[in-house]
């Protein structure tokens, strides 16, 4: 199942989705294995668990944020959190006025990125920085015809040029049947530990554990494979970095991941 889209189009939207606490606390969400109360965010920003219910609230209303559970700690009622696992798009190419937020908002994400990267970076040395990071950068060759790949995974591309989608979405342009069917593999074992995890949490049976289990080992999987991930990211990326035909699309990119 695809995941939902958030379109953020209006002011207010953007006004609430743009606030820094607000961000870190979805990142904590992210992060978390488990739901969190006002309390255990409140703790970790430093913040009055009041403060913190107010932004809960307004990135509840936009939906990027839900409640999980409530509970009961002593004579009060506990509501705890958890990330809404959805896909929000910027429009940075939509021009409505709030152009200079939504760059501002896009440039905080990439710093924030940057700025956590180095620090994974400065607490391991050359030989085990492989191990919590990767920085990747260069510029691709990739024929239109490439486009076809995606509208065959989605039915019918919705995106028509960079500025129409945003943002370049190099994943939209593989041909490599051998780099697709890795993503396709990776896939599966992201949803596996998915539904490990809202097992745990409550949200799904057993029976949907046992499902995505089985389909891995059908294939010959398992959690140890996402090890290669970067690998596969790579090969495909070398692949493609040398022009071997004429009227080629230049697509320039650069990948910054690390270990939370």
């Amino acid at each position: 199942m695809a995941r939902r889209s958030i379109v953020l189009e209006e002011r207010k939207q953007i006004k609430i989705f743009t606030n820094p606490v607000r961000q870190e606390m979805i990142r904590l969400l992210r992060l978390s294995e488990v739901p969190l109360t006002a309390k255990d965010l409140a703790d970790r920003l430093y913040l009055s668990p009041a403060a913190v219910q107010h932004h809960l609230k307004k990135l509840e209303e936009i939906g990027v944020v839900e409640v999980d559970h409530h509970a009961r700690a002593g004579d009060m009622e506990v509501t705890y959190y958890r990330d809404a696992d959805v896909e929000v798009q910027l429009q940075m190419g939509r021009n409505d006025g709030f152009q200079g937020e939504r760059e501002a908002l896009a440039a905080n994400l990439v710093d924030g990125a940057f700025r956590r990267f180095l620090a994974a970076a400065q607490q391991h040395n050359e030989n085990e920085i492989s191990e919590y990071g990767a920085m990747l950068s260069g510029v691709l060759h990739l024929s239109p015809e490439d486009r076809s790949i995606f509208e065959k995974l989605a039915g019918v591309s919705p995106y028509k040029s960079p500025t129409d989608m945003g943002v370049n979405m190099v994943g939209s342009c593989i041909t490599d049947d051998g780099v697709v069917c890795a993503a396709a593999r990776q896939e599966i074992i992201r949803r596996y530990y998915r539904a490990k995890v809202d097992y745990a949490k409550g949200r799904t049976d057993e029976e949907t554990v046992q499902k995505t289990e089985m389909v891995m080992k059908s294939l010959d999987l398992s959690p140890e494979d996402r090890r290669i991930l970067m690998e596969q990211v790579g090969q495909f990326l070398r692949s493609h970095d040398t022009a071997k035909a004429e009227n080629l699309e230049h697509w320039e990119y650069v990948i910054l991941a690390y270990r939370a």
